[in-house]
């Protein structure tokens, strides 16, 4: 429970320094990941290949599932319209995000950017409402 907390305030405060920077209009770790757009904003999905998983965590959450194809590990995020998979492998310097794909709920198209955002947005959301939950005086 303690360790669930812990996760919680982390995220929290993730989301804290992302709010903040998307607010000055930066990406929230300074690396273009989300260019502004109408509606939702497009992410690059680009920008996460190199990153090791404790930073995808931090920027997009935990996916909704994990699975092993070895030799990668594919980490699985959905929003109501797109699937986002990214591709983890054993780089050297340890494990990297090295490749991804988007598709639209109905396997159909979809721009990876457009998907990659909902994405953000979504994490966004829940982890101030979380936030929230835990300290309603930060609000």
């Amino acid at each position: 429970m303690q360790r669930r907390r812990s996760v919680r305030r982390f995220a929290a405060s993730t989301l804290l320094v992302i709010t903040t920077a998307l607010a000055a209009g930066c990406s929230p770790a300074g690396d273009g990941l989300l260019a502004g757009r109408g509606g939702v904003e497009a992410a690059d999905p680009e920008s996460l290949l190199g990153l090791a998983p404790q930073q995808i965590g931090e920027t997009l959450g935990l996916p909704e599932l994990q699975r092993i194809e070895p030799p990668a590990e594919v980490w699985q995020y959905r929003t109501q319209s797109c699937v986002f998979d990214l591709y983890i492998y054993d780089e050297e310097g340890g494990r990297r995000a090295v490749h991804y794909t988007a598709r639209s709920r109905d396997n159909g198209e979809v721009d990876a950017g457009q998907c990659l955002g909902s994405i953000v947005e979504r994490y966004r959301i829940a982890a101030a409402e979380e936030a929230a939950e835990e300290d309603p005086a930060r609000l």
